[in-house]
């Protein structure tokens, strides 16, 4: 769980630790930036379902390897603020593949005086295991968010009886 946070941690500003044994929330400690940022699915959400399935997916779709994972970044439009958001993750049923998610809640702050660019900070909210997660974002909580992140990652050690690690994500308007 930490690993996939550190990788998706290296697509946002200051996702990197400055000095070792950093004790701040940063991922890899990387002086010489020799870690490229990893690849990510990116949605607009507005308000209305939407499904991220195997044919929606890059291709390979699915995650094909133990501890392989698939970043998805959900841009939220103001209207889809409104009202609270829902995102279910699920593998194919029948599949001995196995997922762990984790849904982050993305805020940007605005450029400071120096001029820096915008700096994105990370909050963990749900982490599942087994082959699904449901979770509800209430409306009030996404004033402060511009996007949402979620990491899926598969630990299961069965590659031979599923080589394709099939999942789908729903964004959808919560209750």
């Amino acid at each position: 769980m930490h690993f996939a946070r550190d990788i998706y941690a290296l697509r946002l500003e200051g996702g990197q630790c400055v000095m070792p044994e950093s004790d701040h929330n940063c991922g890899f400690y990387d002086p010489n930036n020799l870690y490229s940022q990893p690849s990510s699915a990116n949605l607009a959400y507005s308000g209305a379902e939407i499904s991220f399935s195997e044919n929606d997916q890059p291709y390979p779709a699915g995650i094909r390897n133990s501890f392989g994972m698939d970043f998805v970044e959900i841009s939220l439009a103001p209207e889809a603020k409104t009202r609270a958001v829902q995102i279910e993750v699920h593998g194919e049923s029948n599949s001995p593949a196995r997922f762990v998610v984790q849904v982050w809640k993305i805020s940007e702050k605005s450029q400071d005086q120096s001029g820096q660019a915008v700096v994105a900070t990370p909050i963990p909210i749900e982490v599942i295991s087994q082959s699904g997660l449901v979770y509800e974002i209430l409306a009030g909580e996404l004033q402060a968010y511009q996007r949402l992140a979620v990491s899926i990652t598969r630990v299961d050690a069965f590659e031979a009886d599923d080589p394709i690690g099939a999942y789908t994500l729903i964004v959808s308007p919560g209750s």
